[in-house]
């Protein structure tokens, strides 16, 4: 298995782990807050290099925190940046381990935690890598700071890293439970697209970079006449209509480009750094791949409004608003047209 099969992340992947992350982020703040507890604790029980160990863990952990949510609203490779912050945390935590003695360090608890958090992030594939990580670190933290713990207490480290496995095994049920719900949270049933909550992650995590002065360009999508095929032929042929429209929009859009379906016979497609000749080509070959989908009965065509916009002023809302206009003269102009527009 390559590296880059391991991390390699969709985009329904990719929106279901920042779903996932707003639940986790909450847990890890309060795991956060009982660190300090425990330092707080160590600072009134324990030696000096204790403190000055759980303190430096604490800090280290903090900042790849931060540098990894910076990561995830930059990155499309989600999982990767993920799998960083819980490789350096693991092994700050197996030095802080080391340092402070071993089995009877106050950091030996957050190994546990980490290994909860791992089954709720990762999948059961990463996640056994990560927990193989993790163990390993753990006996060599203990190895480098009590050696003799092997042969004095075999029986402590063997329960303990059964309570680890358990506790991943326990919480990656739960993981893959939230996994599930969360794909079919931001996938539309019936045609397989994005839906409109992903449209909307989708929007929020390109904010900052169309305020960096990035462009992006968002196609409005609707079908023209849909209500007469449900009115004349029913809602099952509709439903088929719409399927084999997705399948189009699929094979005319790039494999960089994010389709999705906002409802009814509306899509949406975002285009992540695009020139409006681009954009306006795009549109057209959705245009176009719909009209030669539907040669004969049922006639379905397809109306697209772009738009393309950036600046720091701009948001992109401001930007679909454009979009729902130009799709609007398209519509006015006659159907099974293009308009192109540009919000700034």
């Amino acid at each position: 298995m390559s590296f880059r099969t391991l991390f390699a992340t969709s985009e329904v992947e990719r929106l279901r782990q920042i779903e996932n992350e707003r639940l986790v982020r909450p847990a890890a703040q309060q795991h956060v807050l009982m660190c300090v507890f425990v330092m707080i604790a160590v600072v009134l029980t324990e030696p000096r290099h204790v403190i000055v160990a759980g303190a430096v863990t604490v800090a280290i952990a903090a900042v790849v925190v931060g540098l990894v949510q910076l990561g995830l609203s930059r990155s499309r490779h989600i999982r990767f940046w993920m799998a960083v912050e819980n490789l350096v945390i693991v092994g700050t935590v197996g030095v802080a381990t080391a340092v402070t003695g071993g089995l009877d360090s106050p950091a030996m608890p957050v190994f546990a935690v980490m290994s909860a958090f791992m089954g709720i992030r990762f999948d059961s594939r990463l996640g056994r890598a990560m927990l193989v990580y993790l163990v390993a670190v753990a006996l060599i933290s203990i190895a480098v700071a009590e050696p003799q713990a092997f042969t004095e207490q075999p029986g402590l480290l063997i329960s303990w890293v059964v309570a680890c496995i358990a506790i991943w095994t326990a919480t990656t049920a739960v993981g893959h439970s939230e996994r599930e719900a969360r794909s079919h949270a931001v996938s539309d049933t019936l045609t397989g697209l994005l839906n409109r909550k992903a449209f909307e992650l989708r929007m929020e995590s390109l904010e900052q970079r169309v305020a960096g002065g990035d462009p992006v360009a968002i196609l409005m999508c609707d079908l023209d006449g849909f209500k007469m095929i449900n009115d004349t032929l029913g809602h099952d042929e509709g439903d088929d209509v719409l399927r084999r429209v997705a399948d189009s929009l699929r094979a005319s859009a790039r494999s960089t480009d994010r389709v999705y379906r906002l409802g009814g016979d509306e899509f949406a497609v975002v285009l992540d750094g695009a020139s409006v000749e681009h954009a306006e080509d795009v549109g057209e070959r959705l245009r176009a791949g719909v009209e030669a989908a539907f040669p004969d009965f049922p006639k379905v065509t397809l109306s697209v409004g772009v738009a393309r916009g950036r600046g720091a002023h701009l948001h992109l809302h401001e930007v679909k608003t454009v979009a729902d206009r130009a799709l609007y003269e398209a519509k006015r102009g006659g159907r099974n047209a293009v308009v192109c527009a540009a919000a700034a």
